[in-house]
């Protein structure tokens, strides 16, 4: 649990609520600010009746307990202390205030430990976000598997277009293609499955000789997967395409009805490039290396169900060049 004074600095400025009773609760209900910080050299000042042992063990100076302390009186407009050479104690207006600065203090203790200790349980839910066409990356069967072995935790599964705000979104894991340039999140990069162009031999049967990449014939169709997400260009851009689709599915699909070349994921086609079905049209001309980032929020105490959730994820992304891409 963090000490008073970090919680003071994680949250610097909060409203302190008090009552009616008399000038120095009306002035805090007109909406003003008390620094936390204050408060609590206030309250262990008169804890310790000492200026010097509060100041010890905030590990400040004397004159910064001091010149918080002065702070407070000047917004309450009242005497907080009553000093002496030898001693130290609180004014009427002190010991009021004293009282719900204690309660005050012990309300965050208690809100830090309570968060903390639902944050330990594996309950709540998980917000992951895939830019479209990377969703195969991440089986439906892990993420099933997961909320099998963590019943009490739900997993929103989605995809999107475009950059993400995990803080003003709401999102707990972002995978992307390509980097993540934002430094106020953490980030993973994995190697993904390469990039190649492909067709079924059904469809090169009937079409002409392709020599290479820069020389195919105008006989020629493409399905249309669109790169665009992992910060590719298809290779074969200039030839005209029967099908257009940003689903790795629906491409695979369309290539396994002979409709023309396709560039998409080796991981997409491995089964039907190990049967023979499809065949790599430029083994040696072309392969994009493809590169996957997991992005996450920077947080003090990470929740201990996304903590497993990343785990399994990263083992996952880890061997993702030797898995097949579930689309």
């Amino acid at each position: 649990m963090l000490s008073e004074l970090n919680i003071a600095l994680k949250l610097n400025r909060i409203p302190l609520i008090l009552s009616y009773e008399n000038e120095i609760y009306r002035r805090v209900l007109m909406n003003k600010n008390v620094d936390i910080i204050a408060l609590i050299a206030f309250k262990k000042t008169i804890e310790h009746r000492s200026l010097s042992s509060a100041a010890k063990e905030m590990k400040v100076s004397n004159s910064t307990i001091t010149r918080k302390i002065s702070e407070l009186e000047s917004y309450y407009g009242v005497s907080l202390i009553t000093r002496t050479t030898r001693s130290l104690s609180a004014t009427e207006e002190g010991e009021i205030l004293y009282k719900y600065c204690k309660q005050t203090l012990d309300v965050l203790s208690n809100a830090e430990a309570e968060i903390t200790n639902f944050q330990d349980e594996y309950q709540g839910e998980i917000s992951i976000v895939t830019n479209i066409g990377l969703h195969g990356l991440v089986s439906h069967r892990l993420v099933s598997d997961y909320c099998q072995n963590h019943p009490n935790v739900k997993v929103n599964f989605t995809t999107y277009s475009g950059d993400m705000d995990l803080w003003r979104q709401n999102i707990d894991v972002w995978i992307k293609a390509g980097p993540v340039n934002d430094d106020k999140l953490i980030t993973r990069s994995f190697e993904a499955h390469p990039i190649i162009v492909v067709a079924t031999q059904k469809y090169l049967n009937t079409k002409s000789d392709i020599v290479n990449i820069n020389s195919i014939g105008s006989d020629h169709t493409q399905v249309f997967l669109s790169l665009h997400h992992m910060g590719i260009e298809s290779p074969i851009s200039s030839v005209p395409y029967q099908l257009k689709t940003d689903q790795v599915i629906i491409a695979k699909n369309a290539l396994l009805c002979d409709m023309g070349l396709c560039a998409i994921p080796k991981a997409a086609v491995m089964k039907e490039l190990a049967t023979g079905e499809v065949i790599d049209v430029f083994p040696h001309d072309f392969k994009k290396d493809t590169t996957i980032t997991v992005a996450y929020k920077e947080r003090k105490h990470r929740p201990a169900r996304l903590e497993s959730f990343l785990e399994v994820l990263f083992t996952h992304l880890s061997n993702v060049k030797t898995t097949n891409y579930v689309d």
